[in-house]
């Protein structure tokens, strides 16, 4: 649907144009009517009004084309004010000579021999300052905020470029690993098992869609995320049969809570990486998820030990998924994320936690169902 340039529905889509008519409208009908009150109707009043805010309209059009040359990303507060001080006083004399034309062409000589004395001149002007200077208050708010509502917009499209960046990334990273096993764990089961090739299959399908569909979609609710997890997880306990155990426990409440789409996966991987390697058959890994006091808890556990890097290459595959995970989790949550690995006797585990809002606890948002 065309959005109409002429009568934008959004505050921030008016022009310059939209809002001098306007304003400069308003003024001309305020006017009016308080004149009509006091003085009652005079046509040459009327017109002597009309004519004195047209020039106010035509002089501070004149004096935007000079704030427009100004560089507002630079401007200090002394600057602004000043130019502020200077432009409205400028228009002010300006608009004096307009008026004292106006009133001489409407009244003539009666108007001057009345006038003409120090303090009506004076008067007449500081009468005309006010709203001048009130133009130009606005003029230069209205820019700023304006600017700040650009600056802002380009800041959040370059975070969700970066986001998108490190999402795609890290699926790179995570994908090809993964695919290569789980292939060879397909091709072993085909002349094995028909049945759990087919079951394998689909499941690995299921997986990789979610990869996809998600690519453009950053946060997703935290049941899409284990649910794709689960997906995961039954590829990997066919590939490795009855070494792997995995027990979920997961708090309804949490279900609907958005976080970032493969943000769980790397903790995924590094627990059965570390597993596999360090504890005795089989592997037992857990994960849990609890919501309290506003607080997110996702803790993934398994019954090994933590590694420390060792220059291989797969180890520093996940160490990069994790630490491109940490950097979008401080992109969505700055400053309320907090992840942590805790070491027990036959136990290791990774705990992240996330502080949530009133809004992101109540967002209603509706997810896409992946498994459609």
């Amino acid at each position: 649907m065309m959005k109409s340039r002429l009568f934008p529905t959004r505050i921030r889509d008016l022009s310059f144009w939209h809002y001098q008519i306007a304003g400069w409208s308003s003024m001309a009908l305020f006017q009016v009517f308080v004149t009509i009150i006091a003085k009652g109707w005079s046509n040459e009043v009327m017109i002597s009004i009309m004519l004195q805010v047209a020039a106010c309209f035509f002089l501070t059009s004149m004096l935007r084309l000079l704030y427009r040359r100004i560089r507002y990303e630079n401007l200090s507060l002394l600057s602004m004010t000043l130019w502020i001080a200077a432009g409205s006083f400028g228009v002010t004399l300006v608009w004096f000579g307009f008026f004292v034309t106006i009133e001489y062409a409407l009244f003539g000589e009666k108007f001057l021999a009345a006038f003409f004395k120090p303090l009506n001149v004076l008067g007449t002007i500081a009468y005309a300052y006010p709203d001048k200077l009130a133009w130009c208050t606005l003029y230069f708010g209205i820019k700023l905020w304006r600017n700040w509502l650009e600056e802002r917009e380009q800041t959040d499209r370059a975070n969700e470029e970066v986001q998108r960046a490190q999402l795609q990334m890290l699926r790179y990273q995570l994908n090809p690993h993964f695919l290569f096993n789980a292939l060879n764990s397909v091709r072993a089961l085909v002349d094995e098992d028909t049945r759990s090739a087919k079951l394998m299959v689909t499941e690995l399908s299921e997986f990789l869609r979610y990869s996809l569909v998600s690519r453009n979609k950053p946060l997703v609710t935290l049941k899409e995320e284990l649910d794709a997890v689960r997906l995961y997880l039954s590829i990997e306990q066919q590939r490795y049969e009855d070494k792997l155990q995995v027990i979920t426990e997961i708090d309804p409440e949490t279900d609907n809570i958005f976080i970032p789409s493969f943000v769980i996966h790397p903790l995924i991987e590094d627990a059965l990486r570390c597993g596999m390697q360090t504890s005795a058959m089989p592997l037992r890994l857990k994960i849990q998820t609890l919501l309290r006091d506003h607080r997110l808890r996702i803790r993934v556990t398994h019954s090994g030990e933590h590694l420390i890097s060792n220059g291989n290459g797969a180890n520093e595959i996940l160490e990069s998924g994790l630490g491109q995970a940490e950097a979008r989790l401080r992109d969505h949550f700055p400053n309320r994320y907090q992840l942590t690995s805790t070491q027990d006797v036959g136990e290791a585990s990774l705990n992240l936690e996330l502080a949530l809002t009133n809004g992101e606890l109540h967002e209603e948002k509706t997810a896409g169902n992946y498994y459609r």
